[in-house]
């Protein structure tokens, strides 16, 4: 579904609920391989209390290929809805840029699950030329994006040249959603993005949960892995390590009950590339042993 306009697939009537979009190459020629200039502002559009839609699945052949368009892959007004096991940005070899499309997935309600903790599950939301995921307006609330690859190809690589912006960027009051988990598989790869993994901005966006996360770009400097801006999430105070050795790290943080999360960083502790363990604070301190950890290892703790 190529050129169409304004929007390749329009869902947008409460009887439509229920609505499964599955299998097609939205926005690229039929190879997938490239776009052409007529290119739809949408390649999927939700709206008007239209609900339950299932964009792509876990099934063999369920995923959709959603790239190319002129604004969003996929624009989400109305949910709760899933959307699992596609490609968004790249071409249909899940590893090739295309570049133009703006935001992969841009969200302004609330209850969506993005992704999940197997692998079918999994979206690869890669080479978009603004955020990978974009949650904005006080009705993008309790999503949860879990399980996916954001800024890498298929096979979990960075790629050369990509110029999304932000991983996942969160504005003007979405609040209460989760990205990322406790469980195996919930964690999201979030790599090659040259902002930030994570940006969240504006002091009514808060009570946002990113949870066991990598998040790094090792072919170009990215600002930051996770950035709290103007006040996002209550700009709420990292916690502090006061020791660390090659078997355990300890510190401090305000909260007692609050969970420390520790990393295992570079070496300018800008990339966050694999979550050691977490810990709940007690008595304003926490710690956390059992690590094996070379010497020349850095440690990042986020809460």
């Amino acid at each position: 579904i190529d050129g169409s306009s304004p929007k390749g697939v329009d869902i947008g009537h409460a009887s439509s609920s229920g609505t499964s979009v599955k299998g097609n190459i939205l926005g690229l020629n039929a190879p997938g391989t490239g776009y052409f200039s007529g290119t739809t502002t949408y390649g999927v559009q939700i709206t008007s209390s239209a609900t339950n839609i299932s964009i792509g699945g876990t099934g063999s052949g369920d995923g959709n290929v959603i790239s190319g368009n002129g604004s969003a892959g996929i624009y989400m007004e109305t949910g709760p809805n899933t959307i699992q096991g596609n490609i968004i940005g790249l071409q249909a070899n899940g590893t090739s840029l295309v570049g133009t499309q703006g935001d992969g997935i841009f969200i302004s309600s609330s209850a969506n699950t993005i992704g999940g903790a197997s692998a079918s599950a999994r979206n690869i939301i890669s080479g978009n030329a603004s955020n990978g995921i974009r949650l904005s307006g006080a009705g993008a609330t309790s999503n949860v994006i879990k399980g996916n690859y954001i800024g890498p190809d298929k096979n979990g690589s960075e790629i050369s040249g990509s110029s999304q912006d932000n991983g996942i960027n969160l504005v003007s009051s979405a609040a209460s959603n989760i990205i990322g988990g406790w469980n195996s598989g919930e964690s999201n790869l979030i790599t090659g993005n040259t902002l930030y993994g994570v940006y969240i901005t504006g002091a009514s966006t808060l009570y946002n949960r990113i949870s066991r996360n990598p998040i790094y770009n090792t072919l170009a400097t990215m600002t930051k892995a996770i950035g709290l801006v103007s006040s996002g999430n209550d700009a709420y105070a990292t916690p502090s390590i006061s020791t660390a050795s090659t078997s355990s790290v300890s510190g401090t943080s305000a909260n007692n009950g609050d969970s420390v999360e520790v990393f295992r960083t570079d070496a300018n502790c800008k990339n966050v590339l694999q979550h050691l363990g977490t810990v709940v604070v007690s008595a304003g301190a926490w710690s956390l042993s059992g690590l094996s950890l070379s010497g020349s290892d850095r440690i990042f703790a986020t809460v």
